[in-house]
């Protein structure tokens, strides 16, 4: 009985803690910051097949911590008021929608990853297959998967009124279906198998193959620095026309410089899409393993090993919150651009620094040119 009593004080403090205070916090920090990555990435300066997956990750987002934040309402006592019915009615359309976000982010989550080594480790397949079309065609299926797979929630939950001690208050039940066996195993399985083994199987191997690309692209890129250095000494020895070894030493380097250029860009896309995966799997494991165990093992209602499951599942919960926070930080620790657009759109005064010294930097190239033609 005290163990309990111990385990039921632990449950009911985590639960606390977690709905009451740090649930909202992350989830307004969430609606902001999804918000501000749907605005900056439909820009169009930010156009590409990769930010329309990362645009719809942050809409699935986005709604999945408003939904999360509407059941956290469970557990205020003064929601339970008989008046609070009608939106206890609409419990099983909400963790219907929830879910279907949670699937949504998920497969959105995979399918950049998917799309990233496509054009990393096979770039000429990835000219046509890594396309902003093809992208929200599968960014529409998806979302379509996403909401048939889960179509059953709302037939789960009800809200009723429950009168005990002479005080009526409103309750979410589980329906008889969520209550039949055999359809429990079926779901929960089939649930198992599309949140957690999959998609943690695929993240798992594309990750890795994308880190290993990004390193073999890093060495290539000094081996070819190495060489390049070797390469202006031999220029310097050989003797030219004064106007021959400008050109050469020009183009070589703008050429040089541009391919550097783009292919550190394209590691820092590719790093900063690694993150994101990586904060996904880290966030999104204990979830993983919360439903896994729930499949083998179903521990007595009220019993301590329920109320152990149960606050741990209130922390997994947390996680994934988290998750649906944390990609607008790394965006903004990760891209240049998207600090840049974001700068762009909120501060009118960077704006303004910024064209003047686009302005400063063409006059001083065209003087130059004046220059170097009045002394050719």
């Amino acid at each position: 009985m005290e163990e309990e009593d111990w385990t039921a004080g632990v449950r009911d403090s985590v639960r606390f803690w977690i709905l009451h205070v740090c649930t909202p916090i992350v989830v307004a920090i969430g609606l902001a910051g999804n918000g501000v990555t749907i605005l900056v990435l439909s820009r169009k300066r930010m156009k590409s097949s990769t930010n329309i997956y990362l645009i719809a990750l942050a809409a699935a987002d986005l709604f999945f911590l408003f939904f999360t934040l509407f059941l956290s309402l469970w557990h205020v006592e003064a929601f339970k008021s008989p008046s609070f019915l009608p939106l206890w009615k609409t419990w099983g359309t909400i963790m219907w929608m929830t879910d279907a976000c949670t699937v949504m982010s998920i497969w959105m989550t995979v399918s950049f990853t998917l799309e990233r080594y496509i054009a990393v480790c096979h770039p000429l397949r990835g000219k046509v297959l890594c396309t902003e079309s093809r992208a929200r065609k599968v960014v529409c299926s998806v979302v379509i998967m996403a909401m048939v797979i889960t179509s059953t929630t709302p037939f789960e939950w009800t809200g009723v009124l429950v009168e005990k001690n002479n005080v009526t208050t409103a309750k979410v039940i589980p329906t008889p279906l969520q209550n039949n066996a055999t359809y429990v195993f079926i779901f929960h399985n089939l649930w198992t198998f599309i949140l957690v083994v999959v998609p943690f199987t695929l993240l798992l191997v594309l990750n890795s193959l994308l880190i290993n690309a990004v390193r073999r692209s890093q060495r290539y890129r000094n081996t070819l620095t190495e060489d390049s250095r070797g390469v202006q000494g031999s220029i310097r020895r050989v003797k030219m026309s004064s106007s021959d070894e400008d050109i050469n030493r020009g183009s070589w380097r703008a050429g040089g410089a541009r391919k550097f250029n783009r292919e550190r860009q394209e590691n820092k896309i590719t790093m900063a899409l690694v993150s994101v995966v990586c904060l996904f799997l880290i966030c999104q494991a204990p979830t993983a393993v919360v439903l896994t165990i729930k499949l083998f093992y179903h521990p007595p209602h009220g019993s301590p090993k329920e109320n152990i499951l149960l606050a741990v599942n209130n922390v997994c919960n947390l996680l994934v919150q988290i998750n649906a926070t944390a990609n607008f930080i790394l965006y903004c620790a990760m891209s240049d651009k998207y600090r840049e657009t974001l700068f762009l759109i909120f501060c009118p005064t960077y704006r303004h620094k910024r064209n003047n010294t686009y302005s400063s930097v063409a006059s001083f190239r065209n003087s130059t040119h004046v220059t170097q033609f009045e002394h050719t």
